[in-house]
């Protein structure tokens, strides 16, 4: 039914037999593919489609076609002839994750979750469009665990490279927004319109607190006149740790009511993140007028036709490793 809607046959008409479309799938390979869908992107260009020099990215899910039944614990299959066999029966399904568990019939399938909709066997399709005409530029198919944010920078740098694209803006959502790939787009030159990825991003204790951050001697000065220095290595989670000694606070007539974490011997220990700088950049854009715009325009150029009319071509070439890229544009 999608290839009669697709090539704008009736029901009536004459097609190829099903068989006869997966033969010539096959027969053609992924070089034949990439060069018409690269074709297909140069047209553009020349009709001028494809200059406004933003781009838009996002996910969505596939089902697999694949059942749960098909899952057996890894340490009880092995490879035979580039397929998964099971060794013994299958296990319990009770408690099963992609770490412990692989799909006997589509091992490249993946169980994946999404809020109001069960967890099944599932792929990941990653696409970046342009912003202006919703041309679809790059797309990169993954399993379903793969999250959107791994392979962001890889899609924009294949769209400068392969088809010559100037990027300046990239827009996407806040599973995006992580400070290694906000750097990452500004350091590129390329201003990102991405909400931060989480809302902790940017909440440590800082001058609301009481806490004065001075950039150029790298420390925090308190409401008491103290200083808090940073330790010589990260904190577990990542961030930089800016201490004050115990002996100080012991008898500051203010320590009651400090905002600081209070560790052994009357230590006060305040955090801050690497990207911290950034991440206050960034919550102030996202209150103008212009990024909440760019934000509504993200979600009806980009979710709802993926939503509603979004065509999925999912290409792998036998006896290789890993999915491959295919370009393609939504009709």
């Amino acid at each position: 039914m999608a290839y009669r809607w697709f090539c704008k046959l009736n029901l009536e008409d004459k097609v190829l037999d099903h068989s006869s479309i997966t033969r010539i799938w096959d027969r053609f390979g992924l070089e034949v593919f990439q060069s018409f869908f690269n074709k297909v992107i140069d047209l553009c260009k020349q009709q001028g489609l494809v200059k406004s020099g933003a781009v838009m990215t996002d996910g969505t899910l596939i089902e697999a076609n694949a059942s749960l039944d098909s899952l057996t614990k890894i340490e009880v299959a092995q490879c035979k002839d580039n397929k998964i066999v099971a060794l013994e029966n299958k296990q319990s399904k009770r408690k099963i994750s992609n770490k412990t568990h692989i799909s006997i019939t589509n091992p490249d399938a993946t169980l994946a979750f999404k809020r109001g909709k069960s967890q099944t066997l599932k792929y990941k399709a990653h696409m970046t469009i342009d912003a202006e005409s919703r041309v679809i530029l790059d797309t990169k198919i993954t399993t379903g665990a793969c999250h959107d944010s791994q392979v962001y920078l890889e899609q924009l740098q294949n769209v400068a490279e392969t088809h010559e694209v100037k990027i300046k803006k990239a827009i996407a959502d806040r599973a995006y927004g992580s400070g290694e790939i906000l750097q990452s787009l500004i350091n590129d030159n390329i201003e990102p319109i991405i909400p931060l990825f989480n809302s902790k991003n940017g909440s440590i204790v800082g001058e609301k607190d009481g806490f004065i951050y001075e950039e150029e001697n790298d420390r925090y000065r308190c409401l008491a006149g103290n200083y808090l220095t940073p330790f010589s290595s990260r904190l577990d989670d990542g961030r930089m740790g800016y201490r004050i000694s115990g002996r100080i606070c012991k008898h500051c007539p203010i320590q009651h009511t400090c905002k600081a974490n209070v560790m052994k011997h009357h230590m006060r220990l305040i955090r801050r993140h690497p990207h911290q700088k950034l991440f206050e950049e960034i919550i102030l854009k996202m209150k103008t007028k212009d990024f909440r715009q760019k934000m509504s325009e993200r979600f009806w150029k980009m979710e709802a036709p993926l939503a509603n009319r979004k065509i999925e071509i999912v290409y792998r070439v036998p006896n290789t490793e890993g999915w491959q890229r295919c370009n393609f544009k939504l009709i």
